[in-house]
């Protein structure tokens, strides 16, 4: 299965903290809506947009909604292949039948994309949830 985990670099961990700290709800509840809602609808179609069409006249991932988002934890984000669609890992591991053949890397590549619209989405939803 294909799948990606969203990791925060050390500058946005401050970034959060600080907004966690001045929050008057609850933090946890608020960045956890915000990751199963509206931080996975801005994920899975920057990773359905790069993962690659073959010239084979069949339906494609691309555009078949491939991906699910499943909170697998506290404030923990995955997305990964739904089952039809597992066979994703090896174009993006490059293994398999692409043996040889470079890994598209298009599930990092998504989330990276869209890091920066994310992070700033979360410290929104502790920021700006009650203007």
């Amino acid at each position: 299965m294909a799948g990606a985990y969203l990791s925060l670099d050390d500058k946005d961990i401050d970034r959060l903290v600080t907004a966690i700290k001045n929050y008057d709800g609850n933090a946890e509840e608020a960045l956890g809506n915000y990751l199963r809602n509206e931080a996975d609808e801005i994920f899975r179609p920057s990773i359905e947009n790069l993962i690659p069409v073959s010239d084979r006249n069949k339906k494609h991932a691309r555009n078949s909604a491939p991906l699910t988002g499943d909170m697998e934890g506290n404030l923990s984000l995955y997305i990964h292949t739904k089952k039809a669609w597992h066979y994703l890992y090896f174009p993006d591991e490059g293994e398999g039948t692409s043996k040889g053949q470079a890994p598209h890397d298009f599930m990092t590549k998504g989330l990276e994309n869209e890091y920066d619209t994310v992070v700033n989405g979360m410290l929104d939803a502790l920021i700006n949830e009650f203007d």
